[in-house]
């Protein structure tokens, strides 16, 4: 009778935000694992200590260190692609299309990634995989209409101010048969992220500017994809201090930057008091949810 509305990503089974009627928002922020990311909406932020009893996320090692913004894929939200993710020999996602191309008895064809910085680049075992040579360009229009059969532009979607021209330009570019493949941030599920935290205005920020999975999915579709879509979360802390540091530098943070000076002063003071309050080699907890997805041109 006290919660207006709970959050769930049903297919990871987690809770993503609680949000009670606000007669009773008062009794919520009383609550040690809850933090108050916007007026009357909680998330769940398990301690490093705990995780591993309520969660079954994996779990990364904890970020203790300032990476630099043009080795992360999404600074400072993601520091660096997920090891399981990015493969040994061959990156996973690519190795599942040839395996499947492969038992279909069909070509492998043209394989062309779209370089993004801070992210891998995409690879295949040359051993198992000979007749695969990874094309890399700049952009997605250095490529030819209807001649890629594998294309690969990780990070690249959520943070372009057109979206809907990315999707038909990937339309345009891949044959028909032929699939679009792509790794990227999922805002709207990783409100535990420690930057939305102590800036909840940029989750705010990013429910509007970014598409969530549905969302995502539903207009893939429209355009003529049939679509594979994957939400994998992993749990990071990361220390105070470093946190702190990386806040400091706004000016190389895109979600930081466009905050209201007075908005943005204050989110920082809040994380400085805690700092203050816990010390800098204090972990906090933190998450991100990436999205991996796989649309067949039909």
């Amino acid at each position: 009778l006290a919660l207006r509305e709970v959050k769930v990503d049903v297919v990871q089974g987690r809770v993503v935000t609680v949000e009670p009627y606000p007669v009773f928002v008062p009794l919520f922020r009383q609550v040690p694992v809850l933090q108050e990311v916007t007026f009357g909406v909680f998330v769940p932020v398990w301690p490093p200590e705990e995780v591993g009893e309520v969660t079954s996320l994996p779990v990364l090692p904890p970020l203790e260190a300032v990476p630099a913004p043009e080795s992360a894929p999404d600074w400072p939200l993601v520091p660096e692609m997920p090891k399981e993710m990015v493969g040994e020999r061959t990156t996973p996602i690519l190795g599942r299309w040839l395996r499947e191309r492969r038992k279909a008895g069909r070509a492998v064809g043209r394989v062309v990634e779209v370089a993004r910085r801070g992210v891998p680049p995409l690879k295949a075992d040359r051993r198992k995989w000979p007749e695969v040579a990874v094309e890399r360009v700049r952009a997605v229009e250095e490529v030819g209409e209807g001649k890629v059969s594998f294309l690969w532009t990780p990070f690249a979607l959520q943070r372009s101010e057109e979206r809907e021209e990315w999707v038909e330009r990937a339309r345009r570019v891949v044959e028909q048969g032929g699939v679009w493949a792509f790794v990227d941030v999922l805002p709207t599920s990783m409100a535990g992220h420690w930057l939305y935290r102590f800036f909840p205005e940029v989750w705010e920020n990013e429910e509007t500017r970014t598409w969530d999975g549905a969302r995502m999915y539903n207009l893939l579709k429209e355009a003529g994809f049939e679509v594979r879509l994957a939400r994998r979360s992993f749990y990071q802390p990361v220390r105070l201090g470093v946190a702190l540091e990386m806040a400091r530098e706004r000016e190389a943070s895109p979600q930081l930057r466009v905050l209201p000076e007075e908005v943005y002063a204050a989110g920082l003071a809040r994380l400085e008091e805690v700092v203050k309050e816990k010390g800098e080699e204090t972990l906090t907890g933190s998450e991100f949810c990436l999205v991996e997805v796989l649309a067949e041109r039909k």
